[in-house]
């Protein structure tokens, strides 16, 4: 076993993410019904079994292959997966907080921090001798960018508006830029592999992360502003929506969790844009993605686990 998890793939990350994303719906479901945090403390203590099981085989993995993660690193695509574990740092941090700030606190430093090396990291990437083909963008060159909107989120309750601020305005200034250059690619280039394709419903996320950081960030928040992100994050969902039966027919790959944590982002947006606007309608919608959110983590988490069974999972260049 410990031969196959040198082959341990950097995309597994987005397995505890996806359980994250859940965990944070289901508690901020919890705290909007008035509900004590029982089922959102079970699901975070899965969430952290995951992550930790994880980041030991990867480090194993570096350990014993160092070259591997250099490739990883190296690879145009699976580069962006190193914000996967930063922004999971600082999202832990945020799903810590309503049961204990003193150990949320070292979390979201660490997760703040690497946030912060990953973005320079692949800035200088992005600006270097290195040439990215248009065949490999993909929306998984949101990663980096939807890792710095997650800072603010736990920050600004930890008492750092200044340092979230930082992270808010990084991470709007790079979805401005990527959002043409995608877009573009999506409509005047061949589609992507058909490993990437689930990557398309990462374009729900940034809008409504973004949002949420905006309510926390300012204490005057324009409702004009929140609504233009959050129909932004709409629109972007009705898009998939459109792309569904396409999407059906991918055959399975780790690429799939790309499906989970988008629609946990949408569903968290949703219930906080249901309390503000007092609108009933969007608490019967976010009930409906709540509901496709537990199907998607169904769903993949078994298509993951027949994966891993039948030695799918921990195998060379995957």
């Amino acid at each position: 076993m410990i031969e196959r998890i040198r082959y341990t793939p950097i995309a597994l990350f987005a397995c505890p993410l996806g359980f994250l994303g859940l965990t944070l719906a289901t508690l901020q479901l919890e705290k909007l019904q008035g509900f004590a945090h029982v089922l959102g403390g079970f699901l975070l203590l899965i969430t952290l079994t995951l992550f930790i099981l994880v980041l030991l085989a990867y480090t194993v993995k570096a350990v014993r292959s160092f070259a591997s993660v250099a490739a990883d690193w190296a690879h145009p695509v699976r580069c962006n997966f190193f914000a996967v574990i930063s922004g999971s740092f600082a999202l832990l941090g945020l799903a810590i907080l309503p049961f204990s700030a003193d150990a949320a606190l070292p979390v979201w430093v660490l997760g703040a921090a690497s946030q912060l090396a990953v973005t320079l990291g692949i800035a200088s990437k992005w600006i270097g001798p290195q040439v990215f083909e248009s065949v490999t963008l993909s929306p998984a060159q949101f990663l980096p960018a939807v890792g710095n909107v997650l800072v603010p989120l736990a920050g600004v309750p930890l008492g750092f508006p200044e340092i979230s601020w930082f992270f808010f305005s990084i991470g709007l200034v790079l979805w401005m830029i990527l959002t043409p250059i995608l877009i573009g690619r999506l409509v005047t280039q061949a589609p992507p592999p058909e490993t990437l394709l689930p990557t398309l419903v990462i374009l729900i996320a940034p809008p409504s992360l973004m949002m949420m950081d905006y309510l926390r960030l300012d204490a005057n928040a324009s409702l004009a502003v929140v609504k233009i992100l959050y129909y932004t994050s709409v629109m972007f969902f009705l898009v998939v929506l459109t792309q569904v039966p396409r999407l059906a027919r991918i055959k399975f790959a780790l690429s799939w969790w790309a499906f989970t944590f988008p629609v946990a982002a949408f569903t968290v947006g949703t219930l906080t844009f249901a309390e503000l606007s007092g609108v009933e309608a969007f608490r019967y919608f976010s009930g409906f993605l709540y509901a496709m959110l537990l199907f998607l983590m169904l769903a993949v988490t078994w298509r993951t686990l027949r994966a891993l069974i039948a030695g799918q999972v921990f195998v060379a260049d995957n």
